[in-house]
C-alpha cells in the first residue's frame, strides 16, 4: 500500500460537531494497521540496513574515496543543535 492508494480511498467528511474528518474504507484501514504493527521498530530498521551494508562489496577504487573525501571536507554540513526544550530564565 502506498500513500496514492490512501489519498485516493480517502473521503472528507463532518462529524456530529461539525469538524472535518477523514473517512476510509474499513478494509484499507485495517491494512494499514497490519502494515504499520508488523514493521520492526526504526532502530532495528536502521541496524538491519547498516548490516547489509557491512556485506555489500565495495566496488569503487581508492582514488574514488579519495574524491569523496575530499568532496566531504570541501562541503561540510553542519546541524543546529535541536532545541531541548528548556527555555533560557
Amino acid at each position: 500500500m502506498d500513500i496514492n492508494e490512501i489519498i485516493h480511498a480517502a473521503q472528507i467528511s463532518t462529524n456530529e460537531q461539525g469538524s472535518p474528518i477523514v473517512i476510509l474504507p474499513l478494509s484499507l484501514w485495517q491494512q494499514l494497521l497490519n502494515d504499520l504493527n508488523t514493521q520492526p521498530p526504526q532502530n532495528e530498521r536502521i541496524i538491519a540496513l547498516l548490516k547489509r551494508w557491512q556485506v555489500e562489496p565495495d566496488d569503487q577504487s581508492a582514488e574514488w574515496w579519495d574524491d569523496f573525501d575530499a568532496d566531504l571536507k570541501t562541503n561540510r554540513t553542519t546541524f543546529q543543535r535541536p532545541n531541548s526544550g528548556n527555555a533560557a530564565t
